[in-house]
């Protein structure tokens, strides 16, 4: 089927040559062939760049294999020489053991024999020295006994001093005892004579206290009289004050009262004048009112008629805006859907943004990175230093973000490595110097290392093809800013990474397939981001900043995700908001239309608001101003009645004024009279208070003489009490000294008791220490004797320790020796010689083995160490390599021959669609061409004359960098131009036609391509909306002539096609809110819009207005 609508006929003529081109190769039917063509071109590119590849990595493989050759060759002879090397070591080590054993064997029976004669020599040792201890045991018990006593003789000699000391001592006490009490009598005479004069003072002071007593007594007694007459005195004064303050109340009150009674009688008077006035101006009010009241009825009456008329008005603009209100409603409705969906779509940026810019913070912050790592980063970005470092792994490459994990997994922490372009940009010793931590650097051009990618098996292609297994490589591409400076080197980095990597579901898989066809040299990375190693370490648990690069692949893949998500957002969220706007501008239009009736609907309401009030007020001040009438006449004889009470009145206050000021003649006499009394008792009240206050200075000076002689008094009694103190304390010390001399005595006498009693004892001791002196010079001799003898017997037993200790250290070298040759021969040569041994025994005393000469071995060892070091350093992979290399050369080769046939067969392919494509393109253009520009074309046809092309523009090269238009014709790419000359034009451009000859020379064009590829089903919608009649008459004969091959479904509101339709289908609504669906065959109507009887159904019976329409369309076309 074909759809022709309006707007594909304007973009016919107002789209670009090669968007032309495409209706165009959609006629001719080679669009899929151009699809299949650039789908050919693409894997074709793709194919040269993987034989390219292919090509390098072959050629490399074959330096790579020529390489390992020479090195496997040396690594045979390596392996030959080393087996001999190891062979005569080992017969060597085996010799050295064997003389270990027979010298360990010959020096353990030694010590054996030696043991016994040690243990003997030791006992006898150790009796010598008990023997000589029990000796010093007997000399130091005797040395004690001699010190005890010659301590106990010190001890007698010290008593006897100490005896005589005291003696001296207790004389010395008794002679200062008589001093002190001589001092002491004549301290207590002293005392006494102190005392009676004291007794004598007091008698003394006693009789002056009783003096000032009695002259207290008297003043004080004056001074009551005094304050009792002045009390009297001011009693009378109160209550002469408060008779003299009751009067003046009274006088203040008739005053008041009096004031208050002509105030009064004032403004009664005042009153009456007022109240005058205001009959006069009540009588005037009442004319004035009755002639207001006949002018408020008549106004009244008009405004009545015309709120009818507002009224009528405002119903119908009521009716308009409500139908307008419903609209709104129904585009509000729709308004906020879409501005919900707005909301949520900004609500999801903004969080999508949010993370993005966190992502982005912790990228530019490099997290995830160790220290040291960002180090290197940060000097190498502020160039200072690190150079040649093209930047981390993990920032170099990307992935998608479900396969993110897995390759931190597999990568860990090579993640964090620095890559640098080869050895030679390795950072130099000074910036080595400055890191801070362990850093790995990771050359893309390796030293003797090759990458080994998954492809190079046709084994590992099986189990891959089985889906069970993922190689880890083609997940994981350099990031797009780093492909061109990376290049080849990039991609051969990532491969000797990740070539042998695979992802598998869990670790049993993992093991089962390291031991298949995968295993050799190759690493297991689980869903869940364990890791076998090649070598078979099992790495597991989450990753983490230590382990490398944590998350930092996932955030960048995370990264990624958002910027699309969000360029996807905004293409969305544009278009909503464009939606929104158009949604509200078309709100707007309406809310104008609102506004303004609204603004008709609220003048009118305010017209009828205004006359609905004047007519209330007018309503409310007939019936105010018939009640001011009515209030008026009140007022009047109200007032009349208040002016003859206030008349009244007036006399009667008169009245009461003169009594109240003879009264008041009368309280002023009485308080003048009072107020002179008051000031006689006010000058005897100072007099009185004058004497209170001299009788108060002298009892207070009276006080102060008796306060001080009783202060004296206590001071004197305190003194002889101190005095009487003093004076038994010197008696009773007087005492204690006599006492203590006779003390004294009898210790001088026990003191030369203890001195002759020492003295004896002295002698005593004396003569025991001699005898103990001389046991102990025989006990020193008896030690002296055992020592000697001990002397001999130790140096027998030491010289047989040493013998034994020089047989043990001997033993013990040649245990440590073969312990070494053990630990050695296990070590090197992988053999346990112990285990060994035995057998290698029997067989020496077999005469199956001969014994070496060490010297001769020794000597052709050193002979094939220095053939293995001529050899160099050898690598002992490189056989394995060389077997692996040679299998990838072959599949290599294989492969470029894959390759080389692919890119014969695509060449060949998109010739074949080239050729194709021109054809076809060829026929369908020309045809289109004579449709549409022929003598008899379409444009001729609809235009009544006029001419057309349809021709191919030529193609535009860039030449130097500038776009450059040349004469060549490429029926494969050139675009496709339009130009149309109606009858009586020469319009330069298409933009020159009027907007029916752009729809006509459009519609020409569309159905010439129409005409040359037509469908069963052609649907053209409103195509002569902008075409006056006489177009429209061509546009329907030219439709017509194509019914034949094609039925045409013509959506269209010009009547005069619709005349040309076989049958018309239309919707109607015969009741609001219901649409109902009618058809016709125009055939069946007549003139007069009837419709035949047999085709009248219920159903088919068109509504009125339709009937109408085709019987005016039926009268106009109806000739004059």
């Amino acid at each position: 089927y074909s759809i022709i609508e309006q707007g594909k006929v304007d973009a016919m003529l107002l789209a670009s040559p090669q968007d032309r081109r495409t209706i165009f190769e959609e006629a001719a039917g080679i669009a899929r062939y151009k699809q299949r063509r650039i789908e050919s071109t693409r894997k074709l590119d793709r194919t040269e760049v993987n034989l390219t590849r292919a090509r390098e990595q072959l050629e490399s493989t074959e330096r790579r294999l020529r390489i390992v050759k020479g090195q496997a060759a040396r690594a045979r002879r390596f392996r030959e020489l080393d087996s001999e090397l190891s062979a005569i070591r080992m017969a060597v080590a085996f010799d050295q053991y064997h003389d270990l054993r027979q010298r360990l064997d010959g020096l353990t029976s030694e010590l054996t024999a030696l043991e016994a004669v040690r243990t003997e020599a030791h006992e006898q040792l150790a009796q010598m020295e008990a023997q000589k201890q029990q000796a010093e045991i007997d000399r130091h018990e005797l040395a004690e006994t001699v010190r005890r006593i010659e301590a106990d003789r010190q001890s007698a000699i010290h008593d006897a001093e100490q005896a005589e000391q005291r003696v001296k001592m207790t004389e010395a006490a008794i002679a200062e005892a008589q001093a002190r009490l001589e001092t002491d009598a004549a301290q207590i005479r002293e005392m006494q004579a102190r005392r009676e004069e004291l007794q004598r003072t007091e008698g003394r002071l006693r009789s002056q206290i009783e003096t000032a007593q009695a002259r207290l007594e008297q003043t004080e007694q004056a001074m009551t009289q005094a304050g009792e007459a002045r009390a009297a005195v001011l009693e009378q004064l109160a209550d002469t004050r408060a008779e003299l303050a009751e009067r003046q109340a009274a006088v203040a009150g008739v005053e008041r009262e009096r004031a208050s009674l002509l105030a009064s009688i004032q403004a009664d008077t005042q009153r009456c004048e007022h109240l005058c006035e205001q009959i006069t101006g009540i009588e005037r009010k009442q004319s004035s009112a009755t002639t207001e009241q006949q002018r408020l009825n008549t106004e009244y009456d008009e405004a009545q008629r015309l709120v009818a008329s507002h009224r009528e008005t405002v119903e119908r603009l009521s009716s308009e805006l409500a139908g307008k209100e419903a609209q709104a409603s129904s585009l509000a409705a729709g308004r906020s859907e879409l501005a919900e969906r707005v909301n949520e779509l900004e609500q999801q940026r903004v969080r999508l943004d949010s993370r993005r810019l966190t992502l982005e913070e912790m990228d530019a912050n490099r997290a995830g990175f160790g220290d040291a790592v960002r180090t290197v980063l940060e000097h190498r970005d502020r160039g200072e230093g690190f150079a040649g470092v093209l930047g981390a792994v993990a920032d170099l490459i990307e992935t998608d973000h479900h396969s993110a994990s897995a390759v931190e997994a597999a990568l860990g922490s090579s993640l964090q490595s620095l890559v640098v372009r080869s050895p030679m940009d390795l950072p130099c010793r000074d910036d080595i110097a400055a890191l801070d931590g362990r850093v790995t650097f990771l050359p893309m051009i390796p030293i003797g290392i090759e990458s080994c990618t998954v492809e190079a098996r046709a084994p590992i292609d099986a189990v891959l093809a089985a889906g069970r297994v993922t190689a880890i490589r083609p997940l994981v591409r350099l990031r797009p800013e780093v492909v061109d400076t990376l290049g080849e080197d990039g991609q051969r980095l990532l491969d000797r990474l990740l070539g042998r990597t695979f992802l598998v579901e869990d670790l049993d898989a993992a093991m089962l397939l390291s031991t298949g066809v995968l295993g050799a040299g190759a690493r297991f990375v689980t869903s869940d981001g364990s890791v076998l190693e090649a070598d078979g370490r099992i790495i597991a648990g989450p990753n983490s900043v230590e382990t490398g690069g944590e998350g930092v692949l996932r955030r960048h893949a995370e990264l990624d995700d958002l910027r699309m998500k969000l360029d996807r957002l905004d293409s969305e969220l544009q278009s909503s908001r464009a939606e929104l706007a158009e949604t509200d501008e078309r709100a707007s239009r309406l809310s104008g239309l609102r506004a303004e009736l609204r603004s008709q609907l609220a003048g009118e309401e305010r017209q009828l608001a205004a006359v609905q009030a004047r007519c209330e007020r007018l309503d409310s001040e007939r019936r105010r101003q018939a009640e001011a009438i009515e209030s008026l006449a009140q007022d009047r004889d109200q007032l009349s009645s208040r002016l003859e009470t206030i008349q009244r009145e007036g006399e009667e206050l008169r009245g009461r004024a003169d009594r109240l000021e003879s009264l008041l003649l009368e309280q002023r006499a009485g308080a003048e009279s009072l107020d002179a009394q008051l000031t006689r008792l006010q000058i005897q009240a100072d007099q009185m208070a004058e004497q209170v206050t001299a009788a108060r200075v002298e009892a207070g000076a009276v006080r102060e003489q008796l306060s001080s002689a009783r202060r004296e008094l206590s001071r004197l009694i305190d003194e002889a009490e101190q005095v009487d103190r003093r004076y038994r304390e010197l008696v009773e010390h007087t005492e204690r000294a006599k006492g203590a001399i006779q003390e004294h005595q009898r210790a001088i006498q026990t003191a030369r008791d203890d001195q002759e009693a020492a003295a004896r004892r002295q002698a005593e001791l004396s003569e025991s220490i001699e005898h103990a002196r001389v046991s102990l010079a025989q006990a020193g001799e008896r030690v002296d004797e055992l020592a000697q003898r001990l002397a001999g017997t130790r140096e027998h037993a030491q010289r047989i320790e040493r013998n034994w200790h020089s047989l043990e250290v001997a033993r013990r070298e040649v245990e440590v020796k073969r312990e070494h040759t053990e630990e050695r021969t296990a070590e090197e040569l992988g053999i346990q010689i112990d285990a060994e041994y035995e057998e290698y025994s029997l067989l020496l005393v077999a005469g199956d083995l001969l014994t070496l000469d060490q010297n001769e071995a020794q000597a052709e060892c050193e002979a094939l160490r220095s053939e293995i070091k001529k050899l160099g350093n050898v690598n002992l992979d490189a056989i394995d390599e060389e077997s692996q290399l040679a299998g990838r050369n072959e599949d290599l080769i294989a492969q470029v021959k894959d390759l080389d046939e692919a890119r014969t067969r695509l060449v060949d392919l998109i010739e074949r669609l080239n050729t194709a494509s021109k054809e076809r393109f060829e026929e369908t253009f020309t045809a289109v061409s004579e449709n549409f520009a022929g003598p008899n074309g379409m444009f001729r046809r609809l235009f009544g004359g006029g001419k057309a092309e349809v021709r191919l523009m030529p193609l535009i090269k860039e030449i130097d960098g500038e776009k450059v238009q040349t004469d060549e014709i490429d029926l494969l790419e050139s675009g496709v131009e339009v130009i149309a000359r109606p009858p009586g034009k020469e319009p330069r451009t298409i933009n020159q036609l009027s907007g029916g000859e752009k729809t006509m020379t459009a519609v020409a064009l569309l159905l010439s391509i129409f005409q040359t590829k037509p469908s069963c089903f052609c649907i053209l919608d409103e195509v002569d909306a902008a075409l006056d009649d006489a177009n429209v008459d061509r546009y329907c004969n030219v439709v017509r002539s194509f019914v034949d091959r094609s039925h045409f479904i013509v959506i269209t509101h010009n009547k005069r096609t619709m005349q040309e339709a076989d049958r018309l289908y239309g919707i109607t609504m015969q009741e609001r809110g219901v649409s109902k669906r009618v058809t016709v065959n125009v055939n069946d109507v007549f003139e007069n819009g009837q419709i035949k009887e047999s085709k009248a159904t219920e159903e088919a019976t068109p509504e009125k207005p339709l009937r109408s329409a085709l019987a005016s369309m039926r009268a106009e076309n109806q000739p004059a």
